[in-house]
């Protein structure tokens, strides 16, 4: 073979392996890229079902909790942020640092609220009732507050008398119980509607918003002096 064919095959092989390795660029890139948009998908579906998961067992238990309630003049007791009046002034406490700016679907005042369960003096697990038949209210205030904690967080506090007893969840933005009149009339007469809305960080330095709610009727569902 003439020198001339050898330079030209030996020219071919080196163009053919230049291409090679172009496409093997591309590839891994593109599979770099797949990969990539593949675990923001993962982590952000993660983060989602975060989020679903604690607005629901969020909400089942303060449904829980108001749906033995009930309707016992001045009870339940609403208010605004922190801002509870006499004789309620026990559950008065700092708003939460709001995070949430003008026009997000969070933004907005808190309404926080007080009720009592019926008492079970004789720890039976079911109301007491009095000689006559009606219920018989327990004397310790039960209240859901949103505060901030310590490191900045938001979290929805279930209190007694005033005092912490559990945290129920953290990452909440916004909270508003509604009753009959502070809805504009749209919840039912005896019941209590409660909103929550969420921001639960996303790893990355943002978070995923998540609103649930729910109405629930209350014990008696009447008024009783």
């Amino acid at each position: 073979m003439s020198r001339p064919a050898r330079s030209a095959l030996r020219g071919l092989g080196l163009l053919e392996l230049l291409l090679a390795v172009v496409v093997l660029a591309i590839f891994l890139g593109s599979l770099a890229l797949t990969s990539s948009s593949m675990l923001r998908m993962s982590v952000a579906s993660d983060v989602r079902s975060k989020a679903q998961e604690l607005g629901a067992t969020t909400l089942l238990a303060i449904l829980d909790d108001l749906r033995v309630s009930g309707r016992l003049a001045p009870f339940p007791y609403l208010f605004v942020d922190g801002a509870a009046d006499a004789p309620f002034d026990a559950h008065d406490h700092a708003p939460a640092v709001e995070h949430a700016s003008a026009g997000d679907p969070d933004f907005g005042p808190n309404r926080e609220i007080v009720f009592l369960h019926p008492a079970d003096d004789d720890r039976d697990g079911a109301p007491d009732f009095d000689a006559d038949g009606g219920l018989v209210w327990g004397a310790r205030e039960i209240s859901y507050v949103l505060v901030t904690e310590s490191d900045g967080v938001n979290a929805l506090e279930r209190r007694l008398d005033g005092r912490t007893e559990r945290v129920l969840a953290r990452h909440v933005e916004r909270v508003l119980f509604d009753d009959y009149e502070s809805s504009g009339f749209e919840v039912p007469l005896g019941s209590i509607r409660a909103r929550l809305w969420f921001r639960v960080p996303d790893g990355a330095g943002g978070f995923l918003r998540h609103q649930v709610e729910a109405t629930v009727g209350l014990r008696n569902g009447r008024s009783e002096s």
